[in-house]
This record gives structure tokens, C-alpha cells and sequence, in this order.
């Protein structure tokens, strides 16, 4: 099997059918593959210092009244 783009390439009943087809072996491997892949790298808050949680988003920051237009 390639490695690679399996879960863009192919719909998810074929691609259940490639990890059920997979040795052991190739399975354990697959599942350290996709659990690093996961893991690596910044999360889109850390990557940008800007980050507003969604249910902080549309609160007024302190010090300021909301008002709204007409």
C-alpha cells in the first residue's frame, strides 16, 4: 500500500476494507503513523497569538459599553 493520502484518495468503505486487508504489523504501524500526525506540531491557537475563543468572540472587552447602530 502507498503511504500517504488514503483518506483523501478514497472514499471510507474502501478505505476500511485497506486496513482490514493490512498484516498486523502494517496495521500497528499505520496507527502510529496517523497518532503522530496528530500529535505533531502547534495548534491553530498556538500558531496564531490573535486567537479569540469562539465563546469569547462577540463579548465587549472591558472597559467599553456595547451600543448598536440603527
Amino acid at each position: 500500500m502507498e503511504k500517504g493520502h488514503i483518506a483523501r484518495d478514497c472514499p471510507r468503505k474502501q478505505i476500511r476494507e485497506t486496513i482490514r486487508a493490512m498484516s498486523a504489523e502494517e496495521r500497528a504501524e499505520f496507527k502510529r503513523d496517523i497518532e503522530a500526525a496528530f500529535s505533531e506540531g502547534p495548534t491553530p491557537e498556538e500558531e496564531n497569538e490573535d486567537f479569540v475563543p469562539r465563546s469569547e468572540r462577540h463579548a465587549v472587552p472591558a472597559g467599553y459599553t456595547q451600543c448598536f447602530t440603527t
